[in-house]
């Protein structure tokens, strides 16, 4: 189906859109047990491969057709969640440890020390955005950066 829900022209040349649309359904399709992980990963790479809508028809043939886009409570939105969850759980803790070692140091020392931990949860804060963003623009369908 191309995104706007209508079947492949099976002559046309498809989009980079349309085959993330593909990849997306046998991801679906992958984390309801319909396909096994051998099967989803031949599948995603013939789907990124494809030229025309005929390949990705192909692809498809055997599943049922996608009633809506992934929403929150899909399983591959429950598994992009639980990954944000770890990536902004292990920042908290270590900005946690991080500031209570900056405390503890100014508070043994006679003056108050240059605030150190901003550089490490700067640089991994914005490694955990960057990641972010591409969690969720996976989820959009577009293609992650």
């Amino acid at each position: 189906m191309t995104l706007d829900g209508q079947p492949f022209d099976p002559s046309l040349r498809v989009s980079d859109a349309d085959r993330d649309a593909v990849t997306n359904q046998l991801r679906e399709a992958f984390a309801e047990g319909r396909l096994t992980s051998e099967e989803f990963h031949e599948r995603a790479e013939h789907a990124l491969a494809a030229r025309t809508g005929a390949d990705l028809t192909a692809l498809t043939a055997d599943l049922p057709a996608p009633t809506a886009p992934p929403g929150l409570h899909s399983p591959v939105a429950k598994v992009r969640n639980g990954e944000l969850r770890r990536i902004w759980t292990a920042w908290a803790a270590m900005a946690i440890l991080l500031i209570a070692v900056w405390v503890l140091t100014a508070v043994t020392s006679s003056s108050v020390p240059v605030f150190w931990p901003a550089w490490p949860l700067g640089i991994t804060g914005a490694l955990g955005l960057a990641r972010t963003v591409n969690i969720r623009n996976a989820g959009d369908g577009r293609r992650p950066r």
